[in-house]
């Protein structure tokens, strides 16, 4: 029952726990399930100015949005068509995020107007997917100040 890595990661860190404290133990593994997320953030950043993406064109800085002290990129020149589909921040998804169809009805619009909808792209997902985490604390703003 369970997940094999989950469990070795689970004997590990019990391991350690036992030796050096469990909230120092907890944090060392916040840090670094950071890590990955700064580098795709990173990451990001260079393909939307690469591409345009946003209507941001190479030279230029990307625009963001602080959430919760954490730094998200907005699109600032699009909105969606009727019939795109969109990513939507949701803090109750397991996705961080859902996938729905623009139908441009009030609810739609309200959720535009809070800067909760993204493009259905590489760079969109990974937007809502921060936006979601960085509204419910789980990334840090000063380790997602990839700009400097």
């Amino acid at each position: 029952m369970g997940n094999k890595d989950f469990d070795e990661w689970w004997v590990a860190v019990s391991r350690q726990a036992h030796f050096l404290g469990t909230r120092a133990v907890a944090h060392s593994a916040w840090v670094e399930a950071q890590r990955p997320l700064k580098a795709k953030i990173a990451e990001l950043e260079e393909q939307m100015e690469a591409i345009g993406a946003g209507g941001v064109t190479r030279g230029q800085r990307l625009m963001y949005r602080l959430v919760n002290g954490v730094k998200v990129p907005v699109f600032p020149d699009w909105e969606p068509a009727l019939g795109e589909t969109v990513f939507v921040v949701d803090v109750t998804h397991a996705q961080f995020f859902y996938e729905q169809e623009w139908i441009g009805d009030e609810l739609d619009l309200m959720y535009l107007d809070r800067g909760l909808v993204y493009p259905a792209t590489t760079g969109g997902e990974c937007a809502a997917e921060l936006h979601s985490k960085a509204m419910l604390g789980l990334v840090a703003g000063e380790q997602q100040d990839a700009s400097n």
